[in-house]
């Protein structure tokens, strides 16, 4: 018996010291009253505005905003969700990543977002679907996607392949076609691999799923990529400021930017529910 208690207090002790870890900015007396919660699936996004359909989807939700990050917990699916936004460098997300997991305990996270397409058969707004991640360096991690030819087929506008991380999204044809014969992949992204070696080491299964921001034959716009290749929310806004002050006319362009973000995570959001609905409740299979 006293072993038992002994074993539960340590365990609550870790899982405090946890929640501080990962809830800096939290009131620290409501951090207490309030046990971390688990989730059955964990859902990252790069951004607020990848997350956001997804976000507005969720029932019951509460947000706990952090240092670098935002954690959004709800119901969807009859599962218990967290989704992190976490425009960060590497290092810290590999970080946020690990905190996530030893707290939340989830059977299976999922890396969503944005991509830009390497394969001429994508267009903005298909959904590629990743049987495995991998980086410029040519290391690769296999996800848990378990999808016969056949079914994907069937599925108009969607593609499963490989998924590269990238350091800085191509901004022309000529880099495309670059990524494209290095790595055969279909498309690439700025977070995943990081993610799923993570996934990996804590041995968590993870599936990665992208909407494609930007077509394979469709040119970049420099001042936008610009704002989407910075890691943190002030950079962004510094980006954004200066891309305004060199060039006025790329208010058109972020406008632009916004409307087609707001569709895709939508269209994401859409996609990432119907994922949920298929993946078994925690009662009825093991973890």
């Amino acid at each position: 018996m006293l072993r038992h208690l002994v074993a539960s207090w340590l365990r609550e002790q870790a899982q405090q010291t946890l929640a501080r870890k990962l809830h800096p900015d939290s009131d620290s007396d409501s951090a207490q009253n309030k046990p971390p919660c688990r989730c059955e699936i964990a859902v990252f996004f790069p951004s607020r505005a990848e997350a956001g359909g997804f976000v507005d989807q969720l029932a019951d939700g509460d947000t706990m905003r952090c240092r670098g990050f935002v954690e959004h917990t709800g119901q969807l699916a009859n599962k218990t969700i967290c989704v992190v936004e976490a425009p960060v460098p590497p290092a810290r997300l590999a970080g946020i990543t690990r905190d996530v997991i030893e707290l939340r305990q989830p059977r299976w996270l999922i890396i969503a977002g944005f991509a830009v397409a390497l394969d001429g058969h994508l267009r903005k707004g298909h959904m590629v679907m990743a049987r495995r991640v991998m980086d410029a360096q040519g290391y690769s991690l296999r996800t848990g996607l378990q999808l016969d030819e056949k079914s994907l087929q069937t599925a108009n506008g969607v593609h499963a392949g490989t998924l590269l991380t990238v350091t800085d999204f191509p901004t022309s044809a000529g880099a495309k076609q670059t990524l494209s014969n290095e790595h055969a992949a279909l498309a690439c992204d700025r977070q995943a691999t990081i993610i799923a070696e993570v996934c990996r080491l804590q041995h968590v299964p993870m599936l990665s799923v992208h909407a494609i921001v930007e077509g394979y034959g469709e040119p970049s716009a420099t001042t936008v990529q610009r704002v989407r290749s910075q890691n943190s929310l002030a950079a962004k806004i510094g980006a954004a400021a200066g891309a305004l002050i060199d060039r006025p006319s790329s208010v058109k362009q972020f406008f632009t930017e916004k409307e087609t973000a707001l569709r895709l995570s939508d269209r994401l959001a859409t996609f990432l529910r119907g994922m949920l609905e298929r993946l078994p409740n925690e009662g009825s299979a093991k973890k």
